[in-house]
């Protein structure tokens, strides 16, 4: 009988390997100590948690090899990453077409080098993350990095919803012992755990030991700060010293093309301030909302307008403007 008790263990320890569960020796061991059966144990154990978690066994990007040195502090290891991974933008950028060629990225000896790099995340310590600026800053960083490298690998630019919702949910990173999705990351810790069907359920179920790195609130201006198929990304490096500033700076640089209307023309927004509209609402509507980032001369004239309408496209080919410490900026369009 596969009683409580062991259903209880091989849940804690599938929600912690879950990606390796294909490792029968480990199920075993464990159906040896519960006196039990283990090819029962292996078999039921994995179907349920794949059921209640909706969990499928992709492999994580970051595995394969074993980071060997020191490891720093999460923020530390994640801004160096983000800025490898930018210099090789860099390098493989063709000033006179302007695009970059993903799948000739790839196969570089430099992007090899980046992929064993991201193996330093799976032992950094995210209890070392101090405050919610640490937090917030470190997965930003996370997401962005993981959705140009899930971008590369796969030499694959989503173009349609389906597409990036694919994109969302099979680009992996194992980070301190836990494995995070895009979807995970974005719904799961920047959204403040919330699902991305709905704003009064979970995106982490109960049990789910990744929870506890979720933000206690939402912070609307993540929708500007992270890469988006619906429009252009600003990329920067985001710090905990000036991570407002920046945020604000990114919003506002983000919206200013759509807040650059003539009278009588409606106000075309980003789809994320349909598709998130709750995540908004602190300051009772969107334009109120918008109105912190913008003079009030500016503002009057929008208020005036009764309509505004939202993009309903995905980009084939995003822009990505990459931020280099506002050193220099570049701006790339993918290339198949």
């Amino acid at each position: 009988m596969f009683d409580e008790a062991s259903d209880a263990v091989c849940e804690h320890m599938f929600l912690n390997c879950w990606n390796g569960f294909q490792d029968t020796k480990l199920f075993q061991k464990l159906a040896k100590k519960l006196k039990s059966d283990p090819d029962f144990i292996f078999s039921r154990s994995i179907k349920k948690m794949k059921l209640r978690y909706n969990i499928k066994a992709y492999k994580a990007l970051n595995e394969g090899s074993e980071y060997v040195d020191k490891i720093q502090h999460p923020n530390i290891t994640v801004e160096r990453l983000l800025k490898y991974l930018l210099h090789i933008f860099y390098l493989n950028y063709n000033t006179s077409a302007e695009y970059i060629n993903i799948k000739k990225m790839n196969s570089t000896v430099s992007f090899q080098k980046f992929e064993e790099l991201t193996s330093q995340l799976q032992k950094i310590d995210l209890f070392n993350l101090k405050n919610t600026k640490e937090q917030l800053c470190f997965f930003l960083n996370t997401y962005n990095l993981l959705s140009l490298h899930g971008i590369i690998s796969n030499s694959l630019i989503p173009h349609d919803k389906s597409s990036w919702d694919h994109h969302q949910q099979n680009s992996i990173y194992l980070i301190g012992g836990s494995y995070f999705s895009l979807s995970d990351i974005f719904h799961g810790i920047l959204r403040a755990n919330t699902s991305s069907k709905s704003n009064s359920n979970k995106h982490f179920k109960i049990n789910d030991d990744r929870a506890k790195y979720s933000l206690s609130k939402i912070q609307p201006m993540i929708h500007f700060a992270t890469i988006d198929p619906y429009r252009p990304t600003i990329l920067k490096i985001y710090r905990p010293k000036t991570l407002i500033q920046d945020l604000k700076k990114t919003t506002t640089d983000l919206l200013q093309p759509s807040l650059n209307i003539k009278k009588g023309e409606k106000i075309v927004l980003p789809k994320s301030f349909q598709i998130y509209e709750k995540d908004f609402q602190i300051y009772g509507d969107i334009l109120n909302w918008i109105s912190i980032f913008f003079e009030m001369k500016v503002m009057s004239n929008i208020f005036s307008k009764t309509n505004f309408k939202f993009t309903t496209y995905i980009l084939k080919y995003p822009k990505l403007i990459i931020d280099f410490d506002s050193f220099s900026l570049y701006r790339y369009n993918f290339l198949k």
